[in-house]
């Protein structure tokens, strides 16, 4: 290794992170490899490890090289190297989390798409994507237990409490902004939507929208997130996981109540098809039927919503109405004989009630759209007539001739080309006086 080699090798890494920056891409290629290598080189150095994971950290390196990944993905070394990188720090948790937190494991989906025919980098990758999902699943749930203890408190309460501790905290280091609830509430979901086959993830993820649900700045701001799709999806996917039934019933009937279009997107989404196939799978949790009727009481809160108009539609909800009416008449004629004060395990909404008792347990048909009914245009123009105000040959009555001329035949010989001389062979006067002869 040359005097020069040496002296790049010892650069910073905040210094490496800055010029793979400024370096052009793809056209700086073999520039951006060497700065790559040194990040890699100094990754192995003993007990280095872990300042400088915590410098490239602080520094966004995994922006800087995630930016590098994209434009040359297809190119076999750049991911090779990448991949190598990232694998030397599988063990430090915070580099792990911004990983997956920009979009890690969908990167290394594209990558096993792009080199599917490359075994030995498909395995490097796998190897990769196994150890960030282990470590990265750890990671989450302790992430979103920190989370969890700070959506429930609003915008306003946190600005509170950071001005008391700023008040006795004696650091002169400057502080960052304080996230929002929404903010917390989009991280979360960020965790479930990547560990979507975990439940222990799933499970914390709930427990802290839960607190976000509950948060009076989640009014206004649930819009702007993707927890009414993310819930739902995990709802339909575990309905044989009784933690996480109960748990994400609780969370939909209390965003439910909202406003009616978050109602009609829980609906949309199928939730009330598939809770009212799960209800009798829990015939001995008393809780998770009581949280799916809570549900659906929700869902048929709005008397002129769409969610009420869904649950109508669907026969599986309507056949489960029916049987639990029919099974509360029953224990009504049990209880009369021991004690009608005695409670029942579960309640049916007076929601539900009132609405079998207006819909007489009949469907509602499906909407269907309304055929479109194609206008008929008049015809411009009739082609097949003839012309309506004559044409130019035709002899108008007391008009002067001569003004319009009848078409000719444009090859037809001019008058003016017999009188030409052009091209023509020139007579001489003897040839003239042999004519005159005769």
């Amino acid at each position: 290794m040359g005097a020069g080699q040496g002296k790049q090798m010892s650069l910073p890494t905040p210094m490496i992170l800055t010029r793979m920056n400024e370096c052009m891409i793809p056209e700086e290629r073999e520039t951006i490899f060497d700065y790559i290598e040194m990040l890699d080189t100094k990754l192995t150095f003993p007990g280095a490890l872990q300042r400088v994971s915590d410098e490239f950290k602080e520094c966004d390196g995994v922006v800087t090289i995630f930016q590098i990944l994209k434009k040359m993905i297809k190119d076999d070394i750049c991911v090779s190297l990448v991949v190598q990188l990232f694998d030397r720090q599988r063990k430090c948790i915070p580099v792990i989390m911004d990983f997956i937190q920009f979009g890690g494991l969908d990167l290394l989906d594209r990558v096993m798409v792009e080199h599917e025919k490359n075994k030995i980098l498909i395995s490097e990758v796998t190897k990769l994507l196994k150890a960030v999902l282990v470590v990265g699943a750890r990671a989450a749930i302790s992430e979103i237990k920190n989370e969890e203890e700070n959506l429930i408190l609003c915008t306003t309460c946190q600005e509170a409490c950071e001005k008391k501790r700023r008040i006795a905290s004696k650091s002169t280091a400057k502080e960052g902004k304080i996230p929002s609830p929404k903010d917390r509430a989009k991280r979360v979901l960020t965790f479930m939507s990547n560990y979507s086959d975990k439940v222990d993830v799933l499970q914390a993820g709930l427990d802290a929208l839960l607190n976000y649900a509950g948060n009076r700045d989640a009014k206004t701001s649930i819009g702007d997130t993707v927890l009414v799709e993310v819930i739902s999806k995990t709802l339909k996917d575990h309905t044989d996981k009784e933690e996480i039934v109960w748990r994400a019933c609780a969370a939909l009937t209390m965003v439910a109540y909202y406003r009616a279009e978050i109602a009609s997107s829980i609906a949309r989404e199928g939730v009330h098809v598939a809770v009212a196939e799960a209800y009798k799978k829990y015939d001995n949790e008393p809780r998770v039927q009581q949280h799916i009727l809570w549900l659906l009481d929700a869902l048929l809160s709005y008397e002129h919503g769409t969610s009420r108009r869904r649950v109508w539609q669907s026969q599986k909800c309507l056949d489960l109405f029916e049987q639990l009416i029919a099974k509360r008449e029953k224990l009504l004629k049990k209880s009369i004989l021991k004690d009608k004060y005695a409670p029942y395990k579960v309640i049916i909404p007076l929601t539900v009630r009132s609405f079998m008792r207006e819909t007489g347990g009949e469907v509602l048909p499906e909407d269907v759209p309304v055929a479109p009914q194609l206008k008929e245009f008049r015809k411009r123009r009739n082609f097949d007539d003839g012309p309506k105000f004559g044409t130019i040959n035709d002899v108008e009555k007391d008009a002067i001739d001569g003004l319009v001329e009848e078409k000719t035949d444009p090859n037809q010989p001019r008058d003016y080309e017999a009188k030409l001389t052009y091209k023509k062979p020139k007579e001489s006067e003897y040839s003239k006086k042999v004519k005159k002869a005769p």
